[in-house]
């Protein structure tokens, strides 16, 4: 399982961390070595009363050729664009 942590650093202090986002992708477990089957929750927990908070599952994602950063990167564009 992969968790995505958002934070924002306003004016990069640190000490003002707010964490503003949490991404989770799971293994679905139907895919194979080389294709792999995800399921997926974005979050906005930012408090400001914007609820946020999508649920999906991206399918056919060739582990083999591509890193954990398209992985996030294909979820996020299939799940933004599907809005």
């Amino acid at each position: 399982m992969l968790e995505i942590k958002i934070d924002l650093v306003p004016m990069g202090i640190r000490a003002n961390t707010k964490q503003i986002g949490f991404v989770t992708i799971w293994n679905d477990a139907s895919g194979t070595p080389e294709i792999g089957n995800y399921k997926y929750k974005l979050e906005d927990v930012d408090g400001q009363g914007g609820e946020f908070n999508i649920q999906g599952s991206y399918k056919g994602f060739r582990r083999q050729e591509k890193t954990v950063f398209h992985l996030l990167r294909d979820i996020l564009n299939k799940t933004l664009t599907d809005e």
